[in-house]
Order: C-alpha cells, then structure tokens, then sequence
C-alpha cells in the first residue's frame, strides 16, 4: 500500500467551526427535541465516530456510553437544562475517549456530562475534572467512590510501628489496611498514593478518629490480631522492641470533595 492511500489513525480534537458554533449555540432544551440531530448527537458524532472506526474501545461501551448520558440529561427537568458550558461537554466527551471501556470511568463521565447540562449543579463544574477522571485508572475510581460513601467521607489507615524501649527509636512498618465501612482492605496501597498525588484525599498521619463508630471499629480491628507482640513477633530484633499499631486518617481535599459530589451523585444536594 503506499503512502497516500495509506489510512490515517490520527484522531483530532473535536472541531468547532462557525456553523458548528452557531448549532451549539442553540439552546439545549430545543435541540434536545430534535429527533436524530441533537447537540448531544453531534458531539457524539464528531468525537467517538473515529474511536469506533478502527475499533480503539469496544462498540458496545461506545453505545452504552451514549445511552447513559442521553438517559442521564433527559431526566434534567427543562427548566433546568443550561448551554452556558457547552464546551465543557464537548471537552469531557473528547477527555472520555479511551477510558470508555471501564464501567465505573464511563458512569463517572456521564455524571459529569448531566451536571454540566443542569443548571443547579453547573456552577460547580469544573474543567478539570474530565481531565481527571481520564488520568483515573479503575481501582483509583473504585476505591476513591468507596471513600466517598465511607462515614463522614474519611477513612482510618493503620500500619504497624516497631519500638525500641532501651534507644527510644522506632521504625514504620507497612501494614497498609484502610478501615472501610465494608471491612478492612490492604490492596490499595498504590491506588491510595495516585489519589493523593492528584490531589483528590490528603493523609493526616499520627491521627486516630475518636468518634464512636470508628473507634468501636478500630477496637475491633486490632483485637482480632489477639497479643500484637505475639503476632507479629517476627518484626522484632530483640527484647527490648515491641509492637504498636500506628493511626492515621485519609480525608477528602476540597477539589476530592467537589469532584465527588458531581461525578458520584445524580439528584442529591440540589
């Protein structure tokens, strides 16, 4: 084959041109009466038509995605579907390309897609949040919705601590178990960095929850190891080192706490 008729895998940002500007400027309660030529159409149209031409993401996601988010914006009362930030949704469908296979990321999107359309959550869209959803891996979703529903939305994280009574030194040992409300989990170490990386849950180390229900959790949790020093007696050097669990306490940031309330919730807090 040679080169000019070689076919071209290059996948451009969305294009809005003139007449596409003046479409998109219609408003979105008109447009979405147009049987086949919705806003929503031609965004989808534009965006996802190369991504299911060579096959990049599976067409069965491609459709459930466009399902989502027109079953998601068609529950928006009229009164409440808003324009104003159009192009917040043609850059969150481009973001929600290659991530679209993976029902929690697309469910994510498609949140994100309806709030910008409703004019009582838009004010509380942010740009950036398509671009962080599309830097999220499965795991990273999964465990930072799971934060998100925890009591409270923060999280008990306990490692061990090895001490020394005779030097006063000590060392940190990774225990790494998170305190769910569905039951303890030591699989998110890295998942748990990626999210403070972002920004999204900030770690306040050396800091036990006090408040009943945690408490009686973490009470429980610790004596299901029985004698700790007996447990885990193979951390020990010599006699004078003993074992300690060590406290902390993972919180949303205010971006984690914003980007959740859109991107995990539909018709609460309006």
């Amino acid at each position: 084959m040679d080169e000019q008729n070689k076919p071209s895998f290059d996948i451009k940002p969305f294009p809005v041109s003139k007449d596409t500007g003046d479409a998109l400027a219609k408003p979105i309660a008109t447009s979405l009466g147009e049987a086949g030529k919705t806003i929503l159409d031609g965004i989808f149209h534009f965006t996802l038509d190369p991504i299911r031409k060579f096959n990049i993401q599976r067409s069965y996601a491609l459709e459930q995605f466009e399902i989502e988010v027109k079953e998601s914006v068609s529950s928006i009362p009229d009164e409440f579907l808003d324009d104003s930030m159009t192009g917040v949704v043609l850059k969150t469908i481009e973001d929600s390309r290659y991530q679209l296979n993976h029902e929690d990321i697309r469910k994510m999107f498609s949140n994100l897609i309806s709030a910008t359309l409703d004019s009582r959550k838009n004010s509380r869209v942010s740009p950036k949040y398509s671009s962080i959803i599309s830097d999220m891996s499965q795991r990273e979703a999964i465990l930072l919705q799971k934060i998100y529903n925890n009591k409270f939305k923060i999280v008990p994280w306990v490692n061990l601590k090895v001490k020394n009574r005779a030097t006063h030194s000590e060392r940190t040992i990774h225990f790494n178990h998170l305190l769910l409300d569905s039951g303890p989990d030591n699989t998110f170490a890295l998942e748990l960095s990626l999210l403070e990386s972002a920004n999204l849950i900030t770690l306040e180390k050396d800091f036990r929850l006090t408040n009943p229900h945690f408490d009686e959790m973490i009470k429980h949790f610790e004596m299901s190891f029985g004698d700790i020093n007996a447990t885990f007696r193979g951390l020990l050097e010599n006699e004078n080192e003993y074992v300690e669990f060590f406290h902390s306490t993972y919180f949303l940031t205010e971006l984690g706490s914003s980007f959740c309330a859109i991107v995990f919730e539909n018709d609460r807090d309006l």
